[in-house]
């Protein structure tokens, strides 16, 4: 790949070209202006449960649009992904995973728990507390902006690569951008409003994605992902301010008992958030240093896929489960297990079995969709399923006692990860080069798995042939795809 990048030249395509795409979505977005604010403090009035089904109807609802939001997302990155490969070099997509890699440390080495200390929170619909939450993450999005254009250019002697320079100081202003993000997002993520969020995020990817493929058509070059990138990010940031009302518009308010309470939860995530970034980028950071940025392209292809069902358990976790699971626990605490369970039997029967089904038919997907730059990615995509089978019991479970306020769960979690990869991946790299790299990435959760699930016996909510479900499920998937995969290989 060239040396010299080149400047965008896509500014009509973001002023001109944009228009007609924006303007019908947001027809379904909008919402009427909102009352005149008061100087009094109010609460913000939840949604009624529904007569019918209660919890279990708002579960199944949102579950429903959560399901087909990530379907079509992952649909449209794909085939932006596919695109972009022929238009750029697998140097572009090691770049530009460590420019993603810097922000997101930032970001995580300073999470203070803000959205999950307004989903679980009884203050959570409360003016001034939401007010306060927002001054927090627009100082720490300032904050954290400045800090990354200080260590942008010594951060790219770190991996040798001149031109990351530039492009870590412009890609960080992400986060500062979506420091000003209204809480109007996790209020409704608080009443599990899936409807308005699945949208949102729809329109705000296909934005990004068309000026992702646009620029990089353009120019060939790197720049062409920072671009799209923050397309997607001003646009979101626009939409919660002026397009979604709520009763309540965001703005500066400092109350120290919010702060406080939002501080005293969110010191033990903002210690798990830190050993959780270097735990999940230690790999990419390692291959970079280790293999250079032409095979870190490649592992990233390899970890973006595996990551699929990982980031559904993710997202149907944190965006559903969680807020309900916080709910039931204020209203009803003997509930909460058989709530879990239930929970946990359709995450498990779905995802564990994909997760089989992936790692025996992982060759074939990237020798299928991929030229043969990629086709190591293969090899790499089998193992790292593994990976998602264990963050698919290990993520809700985590999430669980969070509802249950132990934070400190999610520290121990991040910790332990942490101590794997850190003793690990030298040793493997060491013994076994690049496959033992992508083992230890693969298994490095497995020590967390066996502490939350010994917490979660002692806190009395752990049942045993329940938790059989999630690997006789991935067994029984990987068995399945078993032929499959003979026959293609025997084509």
């Amino acid at each position: 790949m060239t040396r010299h990048l080149r400047r965008s030249t896509g500014s009509w395509f973001l002023t001109e070209g944009l228009a007609p795409i924006v303007s019908a979505p947001l027809s379904l977005l909008r919402m009427q202006p909102p009352p005149p604010a008061s100087s009094q403090n109010v609460s913000v009035p939840p949604p009624p449960v529904p007569a019918k089904g209660g919890l279990r109807s708002i579960a199944l609802k949102a579950s429903a649009y959560e399901l087909v939001g990530f379907a079509t997302t992952q649909i449209l990155r794909l085939i932006s992904n596919l695109v972009l490969t022929r238009l750029l070099f697998p140097e572009a997509f090691g770049l530009s995973s460590i420019v993603a890699v810097y922000c997101q440390g930032l970001t995580m080495l300073s999470d203070v728990g803000i959205g999950a200390s307004v989903i679980r929170s009884p203050e959570g619909d409360d003016e001034n507390f939401l007010n306060t939450a927002w001054t927090i993450s627009v100082v720490r999005g300032a904050g954290l902006y400045l800090i990354a254009l200080v260590l942008a250019w010594p951060a790219a002697a770190l991996f040798g690569e001149e031109q990351l320079g530039p492009l870590l100081a412009v890609g960080s202003a992400g986060i500062l951008i979506s420091g000003f993000n209204s809480t109007t997002l996790l209020t409704l993520r608080r009443r599990v409003q899936s409807r308005t969020l699945i949208l949102l995020e729809l329109v705000t990817q296909v934005l990004g994605l068309v000026a992702i493929v646009v620029t990089a058509y353009i120019t060939r070059s790197v720049w062409a992902l920072i671009v799209g990138t923050h397309v997607s990010t001003i646009f979101r940031t626009l939409v919660t301010h002026f397009y979604f009302n709520l009763g309540y518009r965001n703005r500066f308010h400092w109350s120290k008992e919010a702060a406080d309470s939002i501080l005293k939860f969110g010191k033990w995530i903002f210690l798990s958030s830190a050993f959780q970034f270097l735990a999940q980028q230690a790999d990419r950071i390692f291959l970079g240093r280790m293999a250079g940025m032409a095979e870190l392209g490649v592992y990233t292809v390899a970890a973006t896929l595996s990551e699929l069902g990982g980031q559904l358990v993710v997202r149907l976790t944190h965006q559903i489960l969680y807020p309900i699971l916080s709910r039931v626990h204020r209203e009803d605490p003997q509930r909460l297990t058989d709530t879990y369970y239930k929970a946990r039997l359709a995450l498990d029967t779905s995802i564990q079995s994909m997760a089989g089904v992936g790692c025996m038919l992982a060759p074939q997907v990237i020798e299928l969709l991929y030229d043969d730059r990629y086709a190591s990615a293969g090899w790499m995509l089998r193992v790292l399923m593994v990976r998602t089978a264990i963050a698919g019991i290990v993520t809700p479970c985590e999430s669980c006692l969070f509802a249950l306020g132990h934070s400190k769960f999610g520290f121990l979690k991040s910790m332990l990860r942490v101590s794997s990869v850190v003793i690990g991946l030298p040793v493997a790299s060491h013994f076994w080069g690049i496959t033992g790299v992508v083992w230890v990435t693969a298994l490095a959760d497995l020590p967390s798995l066996v502490a939350l699930l010994y917490f979660f016996h002692q806190k009395g909510l752990f049942r045993f042939t329940r938790e059989l479900v999630g690997p006789l499920a991935f067994a029984g998937g990987a068995l399945v795809a078993w032929p499959i995969s003979l026959l293609w290989n025997s084509l």
